[in-house]
Formats: C-alpha cells, structure tokens, sequence
C-alpha cells in the first residue's frame, strides 16, 4: 500500500479517487446516505467435538431461560 510505503503523495491521490467515486455513487442513490461505511468481521476458528457444542447450547438455554425469567418476573 501506498501508506506503508510511505508514500504520501501517491495515497493522497488515491484517496482523492475513492472519494470522488464515493461522491458519484451516493450522487446517484441519495438512499446510500445511509449505508454502513464500515463492516467488520470475526471469525473465530473452534475445535472442538459435537457432545461438547451440545454441551454448550444447553447450557447457553440455560442461562437464557433463566433471564427471561427474571425480565418477567416469572
């Protein structure tokens, strides 16, 4: 990338670009207006056996239930 490589000029310019784009498109569909500009993600890789995410499920409807519960005064 131009900013790792330090050079300035050259990302300013880019940036310049993606901006005018980012103008055209939006000039184009005022609803984008309101489009997320950011998204990120997490994957998180889990090793494990299916008795141990059973496991887990039933523990997790556990711990809901007993939320639920308290919410409504049940």
């Amino acid at each position: 990338m131009a900013l790792e490589a330090n050079k300035k000029d050259e990302a300013l310019s880019l940036l310049e670009k993606v901006t005018g784009k980012l103008n055209l498109i939006m000039a184009r569909d005022p609803d984008l207006a309101l489009a997320p500009v950011d998204i990120n993600e997490v994957v998180i890789d889990v090793y494990t056996d299916v008795d141990s995410i059973k496991a887990m499920v039933k523990e997790a409807k556990k711990h809901w239930i007993k939320a639920v519960c308290r919410k409504h005064e049940i």
